[in-house]
């Protein structure tokens, strides 16, 4: 059966796909959940990824890790599984592993350790814009060094554009600019027609949301610190934490918005904020020209005028009303990236990742064979002493049965006569 695993990794989370027998390719759920949180628990031979890691790392339970990418910028962390010394930067290795792991039990209903599969496992990897090169490298670069022969690292934004350069929505001779909201940074990504990667990029902090969709992630925060005083919580951190469910919030709000927020430890608390309060905040707030500005001076660096660039919102932090009219007073054609345009350039990244057949684990008491050069056969030497008549080799009864038989003894009386000795002289008496 044919398959391919798709894995996506920011700075904050790793998201799981999968396409097997030639069907659509699906999330790859495990405990119900296709992306997790990159926080990690391990003690002793246990080890957690996702929410519940995250959940003990809260608690400050010092076998808990988080802020990975931080973390593996320190040479000389690391933990310990299975009474032995790791390096922190595979933590990420153990836990997108378990997933692998996951899906040939549930998927491929493989018995067989992942060890059996890693030389043939078609692994694929896309990466958020939050991640630097070299921090890509460094993902790709330990599933290698594990063993995992096939590993490919795809741009997902390169493949977007070129799905939507095929269905005809942007033109094949305009730049394209992919604006993505992560975590509250605004990531902008510059592309021409045919290049490899982004021409140029810039990442704006506390620019990658609705202004009103952060003033109301600050109110809510601010009402739960009220009811909750004993709370001890990094304020930017939540706040970022905040913005995609104010995004949905934002959607169609009504007058008073109700409800329960979850924050960065996975604790939930109610709120009540009156939406009116929020527009009233949005005349005050100061940063509304800072992301044009910068795109504006991005654009102008590398020579591309506004009427010849597409500019695309990748995120719903971004897709709002307000956000795409302060963008389309400077640039003619801004749109939002739908949920079809996304499948699309998804099924674009499995066709591109060349889903492959998969090998069987070898036999139980035979040893893995490890592809390298094929070597040439050496011809076949004349052996140094002639061949052991068949008569002779043990076990061998068919050419027992066809010996010649063994020569008649000869009596012990009659031994073969050797040569004559020379006379010998007879000694005469005086």
């Amino acid at each position: 059966m044919n398959y391919s695993v798709v894995v996506k990794v920011s700075r904050r989370s790793v998201a799981f796909w999968y396409q097997a027998g030639g069907k659509r390719y699906s999330p790859l759920l495990m405990k119900g959940v296709s992306e997790v949180p990159l926080y990690f628990y391990v003690r002793d031979n246990q080890f957690e990824f996702g929410i519940s890691a995250r959940d003990r790392f809260y608690r400050h339970d010092p076998d808990a890790f988080g802020d990975y990418f931080e973390l593996i910028g320190d040479p000389v962390r690391h933990f310990m599984l299975h009474d032995s010394p790791k390096r922190v930067k595979q933590l990420l290795y153990y836990g997108i592993e378990q997933y692998l792991s996951h899906f040939l039990l549930t998927v491929m209903y493989k018995n067989d350790a992942i060890e059996a599969y890693r030389g043939a496992f078609p692994l694929k990897f896309i990466f958020g814009p939050d991640l630097e090169e070299p921090e890509r490298a460094l993902v790709a670069e330990m599933f290698r060094e594990a063993g995992y022969r096939t590993v490919s690292v795809l741009s997902y934004s390169n493949l977007l554009i070129e799905h939507l350069r095929s269905a005809g929505i942007v033109g094949g001779q305009k730049a394209v600019l992919v604006l993505t909201g992560l975590d509250g940074t605004l990531y902008a990504e510059l592309y021409k027609n045919g290049a490899e990667g982004p021409l140029t990029s810039i990442a704006l902090p506390n620019q990658g949301a609705d202004p009103r969709i952060r003033i109301l992630a600050g109110m809510i925060l601010t009402y739960i610190t009220d009811q909750c005083p004993y709370l001890d919580l990094d304020t930017g951190r939540e706040l970022n934490t905040l913005i995609p469910y104010c995004a949905n919030l934002l959607q169609d709000p009504p007058v008073i918005l109700t409800g329960e927020a979850e924050l960065s430890t996975g604790d939930k608390y109610w709120f009540r904020i009156n939406m009116t309060k929020v527009e009233e905040s949005l005349q005050y707030y100061s940063g509304d020209l800072a992301a044009n500005t910068a795109i504006t001076d991005l654009l102008r660096r590398v020579g591309v005028l506004p009427e010849d660039v597409v500019v695309l919102l990748a995120t719903g932090a971004i897709q709002t009303p307000y956000f795409s009219r302060r963008l389309l007073k400077q640039y003619p054609r801004v749109l939002p990236i739908e949920p079809v345009h996304t499948d699309g350039a998804m099924q674009l990244v499995f066709r591109k990742a060349g889903p492959r057949p998969i090998t069987p684990p070898p036999e139980i008491n035979s040893v893995p064979a490890i592809p390298g050069p094929v070597t040439p056969e050496r011809p076949k030497m004349p052996p140094a002493r002639p061949p052991v008549p068949a008569a002779l080799q043990r076990g061998k009864h068919e050419a027992a049965d066809k010996r010649p038989p063994l020569p008649a003894a000869t009596p012990k009386t009659s031994p073969v006569v050797p040569p004559p000795l020379p006379p010998v002289k007879k000694k005469t008496n005086p």
